[in-house]
């Protein structure tokens, strides 16, 4: 019994001891914090404004909208090949099967190089927003590494 008595009382003040440990710990991570606030507001009060409208993201942004606008075209013209694919459909004369597939494929030839020219503008697109991305975040990176440099 005695010996229960002596494990318990030895293990509660190991657990005594890891908590007064962690607690230096808290009060050591709570200080650092402090710290840490206290040199980011003197970092935020010292340092000029970030300007969010540089030229790269400026054009990035009108890159993104001219693309937007050129997805909205093709699907406009998507839907106009659509609309001639179906009016053809019903000119059609229905008795001469090699006919209907002469039409058929004809205009569905059409419809893929269109898409094929299309998506060759698009990509062009992507490839340009990729490019003036990668200069954005290279600059970005840079005015923060700046700006967190020690002196």
């Amino acid at each position: 019994m005695n010996r229960q008595i002596s494990k318990m009382s030895d293990s509660i003040e190991r657990v005594k001891a890891e908590h007064e440990r962690m607690e230096n710990i808290l009060d050591y991570v709570k200080n650092y914090q402090k710290d840490f606030e206290g040199f980011l507001e003197n970092l935020e009060a010292n340092s000029p404004p970030i300007t969010v409208t540089t030229p790269e993201r400026a054009e990035f942004y009108s890159t993104s909208e001219k693309l937007n606008t050129d997805l909205q075209q093709i699907s406009e013209d998507l839907k106009e090949v659509i609309r001639h694919i179906n009016v053809s459909n019903k000119l059609i004369d229905r008795t001469d099967p090699v006919s209907q597939i002469l039409r058929i494929l004809n205009e569905h030839t059409d419809a893929l190089q269109w898409i094929e020219d299309q998506t060759a503008v698009v990509k062009e697109s992507l490839d340009d927003v990729a490019k003036m991305h990668q200069v954005f975040r290279r600059d970005q990176e840079r005015s923060l590494r700046l700006m967190f440099k020690p002196n």
